[in-house]
């Protein structure tokens, strides 16, 4: 195939921006090829290796930028149909919100609004977590004061593990080295996330705590069309404009390529703490970002291998008012305590539910043997094209200059379950049964 490389790279010539570097097909970033060719399937020691490094030669490198919007035709052929991401200029220039949204205007029209907010100590939900250092009940437990909090798997080799389907542990049971950790989620008011948000800024540039000190790091991060039933009501015209589309209907040349409006539209407000674990998504992902920047670490579906899956309970952090202050209304951390003095413990659920979920990182990945992952930062006023099954994680940056947080209005489209489907599936289960050469 890959004498479809050239003609594919022309495609994109034409609309690249001039202030982009040239995107050269022949030079991949981060090549990870040694100076030669992949060579031949049936010499390869490891094909899930082979076919990762092979897709690369086949994939652009990086994420081609698209001065304008393109067509439904352009964006149907050169990107739906070829299972590429893509990022685009202009898409939503015409939408109010580029102009209006800060964190003031937001906290003006939303005010006394209840909304979702997940809450982590570490910024990170969603994720694989180690269990050291930490207070870890089981749900059901009052406030953690039982022997099963402090014996954990390190300390106890001879206790057991409670294992799937097991319900609350008798005493005696350890704590497991690994839980799969979701944040806790909270119902308030805008302005008082949007204090909490300014107020966990103060974290940004630290090193990230442990349970001795937990800040709450707030997140507008609820998915399941977060947007339409927590904001539309009162931030759906600033979506608007004359595209003949409202703030529910998504981009007019997404919906043309992929044949209906959105199955769901999200909204995504946070600080640079707040970060989301690799993963990947059933729906073609049309992500616009209105505020900040979003960096994305992608990998194609052909590199599941690399994710490193493990089962983990399924557990939740959860904050209580910390009683534990001085005499002089401070904790022993010196933070005053007014009344709104948190610290976060881990709560396993029970009857105990076992979550498989990766635990690669981009850090892991540069250890792996595989190609470098394509990463690409998206700022204010950009869209990314995420084809559904890409794997990715997302960090984000407030804006420079105005210092407002990462806001981002994403549209999910239902994928087309067919052969790429079912070819993502089969190469996940094959290297669970199978393995690598490094298995």
């Amino acid at each position: 195939f890959r004498h479809l490389r050239v003609p594919f790279s022309e495609t994109f010539s034409f609309l690249m921006s001039e202030s982009d570097e040239e995107w050269d097909p022949k030079v991949s970033e981060g090549d990870n090829s040694e100076g030669s060719e992949n060579g031949d399937a049936s010499d390869a020691p490891d094909l899930f290796k082979w076919l990762s490094k092979e897709v690369r030669e086949l994939v652009p490198g990086r994420v081609p930028v698209l001065a304008t919007p393109p067509t439904a035709l352009e964006f149907s052929r050169d990107f739906v149909s070829t299972n590429r991401p893509c990022v685009i200029r202009g898409a939503f220039d015409h939408w109010p919100a580029r102009s209006r949204w800060s964190l003031d205007y937001l906290s003006a029209v939303l005010g006394d609004t209840q909304i979702s907010v997940n809450v982590t100590p570490t910024g990170l939900g969603d994720a694989l977590c180690v269990t050291t250092g930490w207070e870890v009940k089981y749900a059901g437990q009052a406030n953690g004061k039982t022997p099963n909090q402090v014996k954990h798997v390190g300390d106890a080799e001879k206790l057991a593990v409670p294992r799937e389907g097991f319900a609350v542990p008798r005493e005696g049971f350890a704590v497991p080295r690994e839980v799969f950790a979701v944040p806790e989620e909270r119902r308030m008011r805008f302005r008082e996330f949007a204090k909490m948000l300014r107020n966990a800024w103060v974290f940004a540039n630290a090193p990230i705590p442990c349970a001795a000190s937990t800040p709450e790091i707030p997140y507008v991060s609820h998915q399941n069309d977060s947007f339409t039933n927590e904001f539309s009501e009162k931030l759906g015209v600033d979506l608007g404009g004359n595209d003949g589309l409202d703030g529910l209907g998504g981009l007019r040349f997404a919906n043309d390529a992929f044949g209906h409006t959105p199955d769901a539209v999200n909204f995504w407000v946070g600080a640079e703490h707040a970060t989301t674990s690799f993963h990947r998504d059933h729906y073609e992902n049309v992500y616009c970002v209105l505020s900040g920047s979003k960096t994305f670490t992608l990998l194609p579906p052909c590199d599941a291998w690399r994710m490193k899956p493990r089962k983990a309970p399924r557990a939740r952090f959860e904050y209580r008012a910390d009683a534990s202050t001085t005499a002089d209304g401070t904790t022993a951390d010196g933070t005053t305590a007014d009344g709104t003095v948190t610290k976060a413990s881990i709560a396993i659920d029970a009857p105990v539910t076992e979550i498989s979920w990766p635990s690669a990182t981009p850090e892991s990945l540069a250890q792996d043997g595989g190609p470098p992952p394509i990463v690409v930062t998206v700022r204010a006023g950009e869209t990314l094209y995420l084809p559904a099954m890409w794997f990715h994680h997302v960090s984000q940056a407030r804006c420079p200059d105005t210092k407002e947080p990462a806001m981002a209005v994403n549209f999910w489209h239902d994928m087309t379950f067919d052969d790429r489907f079912a070819a993502a599936k089969f190469l996940e289960q094959a290297h669970a049964r199978w393995g690598g050469s490094d298995s």
